[in-house]
């Protein structure tokens, strides 16, 4: 059944189940990253909002819309689990930085689509590039980035957190290595424990 709806009754609806899918997936789902993981939270999270892109983009039932919006935000934990990451990926100094880095990038989504419907009057080619970069970023971060050593420590798993901390080093470019006797790896096993 296709709803007769104004424009403004559609957003208010669509913004609804998106709010109401938060809400739910707040309560449902958020002890997914402490249980699964930074990188496998988002190995299922990543997927599923991509096809709920791919459905806002070829289904334009209002019906679709409001299930998919719905998705969106029942799974957004996938865009926190990102940022969770950042942070621990980082030093503590630098977390400013990238908090700030990374809510520029999400405002300044909203900008250049504003100005993208302003210059091209039309959404679809918009949401179609968002989805496609979306996709190339998963991939990029499912093969290139390790699990947050933070969280294979705090599950004992010192061997898979010291492989992760080599990684990231190489990334970086740094010469440093780290092993089990390293003072770094057992001060971070200490606070994780005391926490």
């Amino acid at each position: 059944m296709e709803w007769l709806c104004t424009p403004t009754t559609s957003i208010d609806l669509i913004a609804t189940f998106f709010f109401a899918g938060l809400g739910l997936g707040a309560l449902c789902i958020s002890w997914l990253p402490e249980k699964l993981g930074r990188k496998y939270t988002l190995m299922v999270t990543g997927p599923i909002l991509t096809a709920c892109h791919f459905s806002l983009l070829y289904w334009p039932n209002i019906m679709v819309k409001m299930v998919c919006f719905g998705m969106l935000g029942f799974f957004y934990i996938g865009k926190t689990v990102c940022l969770n990451l950042m942070y621990e990926l980082c030093e503590k100094k630098h977390t400013p930085k990238i908090c700030t880095i990374f809510q520029m990038y999400d405002w300044s989504t909203l900008g250049f689509t504003t100005l993208g419907l302003w210059l091209f009057r039309d959404w679809v080619p918009l949401l179609t590039a968002y989805t496609y970069l979306g996709i190339i970023c998963l991939v990029i971060y499912l093969v290139v980035f390790p699990e947050s050593p933070k969280y294979l420590l705090s599950k004992g798993e010192k061997a898979k957190a010291i492989t992760g901390l080599n990684l990231i080093a190489a990334i970086n470019g740094s010469n440093m290595r780290f092993n089990d006797t390293d003072i770094f790896v057992e001060e971070e096993v200490a606070k994780i424990t005391a926490e």
